[in-house]
C-alpha cells in the first residue's frame, strides 16, 4: 500500500466530545479562572456545558478584587501574584458621572447621575457593565419622577445571559422600590410599595427559587414581585433578633446575606461592647467582631457558625454581594475567615471568626442614605459562571 492509499484515521469535532469527559476536563482546571476562559472560548458547546457547571465550579473559584483607580481585577492569591494585576483587565470602564449601585451577577450596575448632567437633561436610564467584557445593557429610561431620587441599591434577580425573565431591582426609600425586565424590548418600570416598618433593604439574593431581602436592621425578608404589586415584601418570622440594631454596623459593610447551595448565611460587623457610639462621633466607632449565622429553617433561628470549615466569605462595602468560596488553600488561600475589601485598606485584608477584627469604617454623613462607595475595590465574579 504506498503512502497516498494508508486510511486517514476520522476527524473529530471539539463539540462532540463526551460531556462526562469534558465535565471532567472542567474540574481539573481549578481553580484557575484563565483556563476556564480558554475552555469556554473553544465553541458554543463547550460554553453552554461549563454554565451548566457553574453551580458547582464557581464555589471553588476564587473571586476578583476589581480596584477602579487602576481598572485592573487583582487575585487574593498570596503571594507574590496579589501584588500583580491578573490576566484579566476591565475592557471598558464606566464614566465617572455614573453612580455605582452594586455587583450582580457578573455585572456592575450603575445609574448615570442626573445632577452632573447639562440641560435639558437626558432620559435617565440605568445600565449593566460586564465586569469582563465591558459590555453593557442600557435600561429603559426612568419616570421623569424619578429624576431627583436617591437610589441607594440596585440588584439583578437573575443573570441576564442565562435567564429572560431576570429582573432589575432598584431601591430609594423605606416604602417602595421600581423593578424592570432586563431583556424584554418593551420592558417598563413597575412600582412596587410596601410598609414602612419594613425599613431601608440593603441586601436581596435568590435561594432555591425564593428571593430574600435583608433590611438595615437585619431582619430577614422575603420579596414577591411576581404578581402583587401593593404587598411585595413580608417579614420572616425569626423567633429571635441576632442583635439590636445599634450593636452593628448598618451602612458601611452592613448586614449581609450569604445564598450557598443549602444554606443561607448573615454576616454582621459588630461594634465594640455592643455599642454604635452616636454619629456625631464617628471616630470613636469601632468593629471589633465579624459575626457569621445560618439560618435554622425548622426553628427559624439564626445559629452563629463558630468557624468555616473549607471554606472563606469575601465582602466589600461597595459591591454588596459577599461571596463564600470553598477549599481556598486549592488557590493559596486560608480558611475560617472574612476577607474584606473596603476604601480605607490598600487591597483587602483577612480576619478570623475566633478573633477580634478591628475594621475600620469611613464617617457617615448626617444622612439616612449612605453617600456611595465607588470607587472603593469590590470582590466580583465573572458573568461567565452566571
Amino acid at each position: 500500500m504506498t503512502p497516498s492509499q494508508t486510511p486517514q484515521s476520522p476527524t473529530r469535532a471539539w463539540s462532540d466530545i463526551p460531556e462526562l469527559i469534558l465535565a471532567t476536563i472542567a474540574q481539573l482546571l481549578l481553580p484557575s479562572l484563565h483556563d476556564l476562559y480558554s475552555f469556554a472560548s473553544v465553541c458554543r458547546s463547550w460554553r453552554g456545558l461549563l454554565r451548566s457547571l457553574s453551580p458547582h465550579l464557581l464555589p471553588s473559584v476564587p473571586p476578583l478584587l476589581l480596584t477602579p483607580s487602576t481598572s485592573h481585577l487583582l487575585s487574593p492569591i498570596n503571594p507574590p501574584p496579589a501584588l500583580s494585576p491578573s490576566p484579566l483587565l476591565l475592557l471598558s470602564f464606566p464614566s465617572t458621572y455614573s453612580r455605582f449601585l452594586s455587583f450582580s451577577h457578573g455585572h456592575l450596575l450603575f445609574l448615570p447621575s442626573s445632577s452632573s448632567l447639562p440641560p435639558p437633561p437626558p432620559p435617565l436610564q440605568p445600565f449593566l457593565s460586564d465586569v469582563i467584557t465591558g459590555s453593557h445593557i442600557l435600561l429603559p429610561p426612568l419616570p421623569s419622577e424619578f429624576h431627583r431620587v436617591s437610589f441607594y441599591y440596585a440588584t439583578l434577580t437573575a443573570s441576564p445571559s442565562s435567564s429572560p425573565s431576570s429582573r432589575f431591582l432598584l431601591f430609594f426609600s423605606k416604602f417602595a422600590f421600581l423593578s424592570c425586565h432586563v431583556s424584554s424590548p418593551d420592558a417598563t418600570w413597575t412600582r412596587h410599595r410596601y410598609s414602612p416598618d419594613i425599613s431601608f433593604i440593603v441586601h436581596v439574593v435568590s435561594f432555591k427559587g425564593r428571593l430574600f431581602g435583608l433590611n438595615d436592621r437585619a431582619r430577614l425578608l422575603e420579596i414577591d414581585i411576581s404578581s402583587d404589586q401593593t404587598n411585595a415584601v413580608r417579614f420572616l418570622k425569626i423567633l429571635r433578633p441576632v442583635h439590636a440594631p445599634h450593636d452593628f454596623d448598618r451602612w458601611h459593610f452592613g448586614p449581609q446575606l450569604v445564598g450557598t447551595s443549602d444554606q443561607l448565611l448573615l454576616v454582621l460587623f459588630v461594634f465594640n461592647n455592643g455599642t454604635n457610639i452616636s454619629m456625631l462621633y464617628p471616630e470613636r466607632r469601632r468593629v471589633t467582631k465579624i459575626e457569621v449565622y445560618s439560618l435554622d429553617w425548622k426553628s427559624m433561628e439564626w445559629v452563629e457558625v463558630k468557624t468555616l470549615p473549607d471554606c472563606a466569605i469575601f465582602v466589600d462595602c461597595a459591591g454588596k454581594s459577599p461571596i463564600l468560596c470553598k477549599k481556598p488553600e486549592n488557590w493559596g488561600g486560608e480558611s475560617g475567615g472574612v476577607y474584606v475589601a473596603g476604601p480605607r485598606f490598600d487591597r483587602w485584608r483577612r480576619f478570623p471568626l475566633d478573633e477580634n477584627a478591628v475594621v475600620p469604617l469611613r464617617p457617615l454623613l448626617f444622612s439616612t442614605i449612605p453617600e456611595p462607595r465607588w470607587p472603593s475595590p469590590i470582590w466580583i465574579q465573572p458573568s461567565l459562571f452566571y
